[in-house]
């Protein structure tokens, strides 16, 4: 079994390849396999010199989990963090490992990032894609509301103090 460690690639058993591509893998778990014969960015050149796209998308998906040894705890929140990657994406590279030594057991934080290998640069995923509007433009709800209520206060007040009815009664 291949120790997994950072910046190690995996790809989905069953990936498209291009002709001419050398790369030597080795079965992981759950359809995946670890390449053995190089990292991303090797792979990205690699790619490129033969006409393909090696695309890197988003942040990714991290797991936590825990195991007696470190590689147990590691293996164990690879798997959960590869089954939350989406059937779009062909490969990923665990971009980060975090261990922690506990009494008598170890915890494993992987983070992994998902790629695209494919023949042309537009991505296929683009009608799966959802609009999102910055969070930064958008008011929490709470602070709508309390602005909705605020201005209903304010025309009240107007109403109550600077109605002529109201004026004429108070002299």
């Amino acid at each position: 079994m291949h120790n997994i460690s950072r910046f190690i690639l995996l790809f989905r058993q069953h990936v498209e390849l291009p002709d001419g591509l050398n790369v030597v893998t080795e079965e992981f778990q759950d359809g995946w396999s670890v390449v053995c014969s190089g990292d991303s960015m090797s792979m990205d050149k690699s790619l490129q010199s033969l006409g393909w796209n090696f695309t890197w998308i988003g942040q990714g998906k991290s797991k936590t989990c825990f195991g007696k040894t470190s590689q147990d705890a590691t293996r164990t929140a690879l798997q959960l963090a590869l089954r939350k990657i989406s059937d779009e994406f062909n490969a990923v590279e665990v971009v980060q490992i975090d261990l922690t030594k506990l009494l008598w057991f170890y915890r494993a934080r992987v983070r992994v990032s998902p790629y695209k290998i494919q023949p042309d640069s537009a991505l296929s995923a683009i009608d799966t894609l959802v609009y999102c509007p910055s969070p930064q433009r958008r008011l929490p709800l709470q602070t709508m509301q309390s602005s909705q209520q605020a201005r209903r206060s304010k025309t009240l007040l107007k109403q109550t103090f600077l109605s002529p009815a109201r004026s004429k009664e108070g002299l």
